[in-house]
């Protein structure tokens, strides 16, 4: 797929003068808790923006590929094989640019000093973090096999539908994109803060709750009942039909938002665990339970903040 992150490096720093020091990557960012300087919010910030980015780019990717096997285009490649396959380099690109920003004296904005003590990931490790979460957010949609739900688009009889199932994929991303967004900006504001700014990792972990997150949240899945109206239900088209999945079986449009809503919530908040290098509790976030419902758990925090690594 993409470059790897290795994430069993480790470095030791050795100190004379009568005193030996011993860092391990593993070490939690927050012991080296501090006041980020403004470039090492900007850089912060630039990689944030590029977390959201990974995911909207892969989101166009899933429909791209859903599209493209309703036309037949995919030939033998299934739409699994497809998420990843990054049939146009769209990722690649994303990941090299990210680099540049992380580690090109003319063109980076984490260079040396300006390098964060918390919240930084390798290129390579924000992609590896990312976009997995976003290209497996399909079945929440289509289901484990959504080969058997794609409407075959080369049947003109079939327009409306094909409309309304790549409407309800659309708008399901859209939730995910909208919560990273969302915590982009408490981020962004927390480390700019004047009186009280983060100083740490978790700290920075408390932007998954944050009002305005959960706002933009509410917003893109009242947005998704508005369009299966719309684009399904107008045009006479049973939205339970084009879709699959844990939500498929929800009684209405609202219920099914709602269900769609707790999904986009694990994938969002695995994506930033991923893209930041945080440890936030995905499955309590979710749906507000400890029940198993977000796979995977948090990840490791301090596992991401040994730098970019140089390939």
């Amino acid at each position: 797929m993409y470059l790897s992150p290795n994430f069993a490096r480790t470095r030791a720093l050795a100190v004379t003068l009568g005193f030996v020091f011993s860092l391990s990557f593993i070490a939690a960012p927050d012991v080296l808790a501090q006041e980020q300087s403004k470039d090492q919010q900007k850089c912060i910030s630039s990689m944030a923006g590029y977390v959201t980015r990974i995911d909207t780019t892969q989101a166009r990717e899933n429909q791209s590929c859903v599209k493209d096997y309703g036309k037949g285009k995919l030939g033998a490649m299934t739409v699994t094989q497809c998420l990843d396959a990054d049939r146009k380099n769209r990722m690649a690109k994303l990941q090299v640019k990210i680099q540049e920003k992380q580690t090109d004296p003319a063109k980076g904005k984490c260079i040396g000093a300006a390098q964060p003590d918390f919240a930084f990931v390798s290129a390579a490790g924000m992609v590896a973090g990312v976009q997995p979460e976003q290209a497996a957010s399909l079945a929440n949609i289509l289901g484990a096999t959504p080969e058997a739900l794609i409407v075959d688009a080369t049947d003109r009889a079939n327009r409306d539908a094909v409309t309304c199932q790549i409407t309800i994929l659309k708008t399901a991303d859209k939730i995910i994109s909208a919560e990273l967004k969302g915590f982009k900006t408490c981020a962004t504001k927390g480390l700019r803060d004047r009186n009280a700014p983060f100083t740490s990792a978790a700290e920075l972990e408390t932007c998954i709750d944050d009002a305005k997150l959960a706002e933009k949240g509410d917003k893109a899945e009242a947005k998704l009942v508005t369009m299966i109206g719309k684009k399904c239900t107008d045009k006479t088209v049973d939205w339970d039909t084009v879709v699959g999945g844990a939500c498929a079986s929800e009684a209405d449009p609202t219920a099914y938002a709602a269900c769609i809503r707790t999904a986009a919530n694990c994938t969002a908040c695995l994506a930033i665990n991923g893209g930041y290098g945080l440890s936030i509790d995905c499955d309590t976030y979710d749906d507000g339970a400890a029940n198993a419902t977000c796979g995977g758990g948090p990840s490791p925090r301090g596992a991401f903040v040994d730098g970019p690594i140089l390939f």
